[in-house]
């Protein structure tokens, strides 16, 4: 994995250093940056931070806040294409308010399913999208299901496909204690890249209207209400 490039990903405080990068649209809440490498998936990473710090690295341990999401940024953009894996990717802003520019994401085309890796830890979460069908193709892989709160791809339904946040490695996040362990994030890259190599090709729906309201107390938990708007579970591991 190129070290420098993570570098280069996590130094920019800005989105709008990113938007020359690809097709860029300019929303309410701020830019929305496509790059269509004319794969049938798509990644999707966000720009924003809660807070920024110069990055420090001693061995496999990497500090800094903005880890929060600029790691997924740099495992998009450079580490699985070092790897030959094939996928469209997004880049948003604002995500950490709450109002991602995901939402205003137009598709040229359907996709097959969309990811993350915006997540603490080396498990994955699935939000709206999570059916027990999606947690044991996942297990196969190594990879375990557990609650999630929120991010890009929980406002990207209207793209009809299932989506997965996979951890990445990272803790601490949103405090100046934020660091990510590099083998997570390798070994969490390499789960992915054999259940991509299985399913890239293969539709995983998803309806939007099927979604159920959020009941605390039924373990096959959904995030939404009746008024479609978001519960924020305690454990704020995206």
């Amino acid at each position: 994995m190129n070290l420098r490039k993570l570098h280069q990903r996590l130094r920019p405080r800005s989105a709008k250093d990113f938007t020359h990068l690809g097709d860029t649209t300019y929303t309410p809440d701020g830019p929305l940056v496509f790059i269509d490498r004319g794969a049938s998936i798509l990644g999707v990473a966000h720009l924003d931070y809660v807070q920024w710090t110069q990055p420090q690295r001693r061995g496999n341990i990497v500090r800094c806040p903005q880890l929060d999401d600029r790691l997924g940024v740099w495992i998009l953009l450079d580490v699985l294409p070092s790897y030959g894996v094939k996928c469209d990717v997004l880049l948003t802003d604002s995500e950490e308010k709450g109002l991602s520019t995901g939402a205003y994401f137009d598709p040229p085309k359907q996709y097959n399913w969309m990811f993350q890796f915006d997540r603490a830890g080396v498990d994955a979460a699935m939000y709206q999208y999570e059916r027990a069908t999606h947690r044991a193709m996942l297990h196969d892989y190594g990879i375990t299901v557990n609650p999630g709160s929120f991010s890009d791809i929980s406002t990207m339904d209207h793209l009809q496909c299932v989506g997965i946040n996979f951890g990445c490695g990272y803790h601490n996040q949103h405090t100046s204690e934020c660091y990510a362990n590099l083998h997570d994030t390798k070994m969490m890259v390499h789960k992915f890249r054999y259940f991509a190599s299985e399913y890239q090709h293969i539709p995983l729906a998803h309806e939007p209207d099927t979604i159920q309201p959020y009941d605390p107390m039924d373990d096959e938990y959904h995030y939404y209400d009746q008024d479609a708007e978001w519960h924020y579970h305690l454990d704020r591991h995206h």
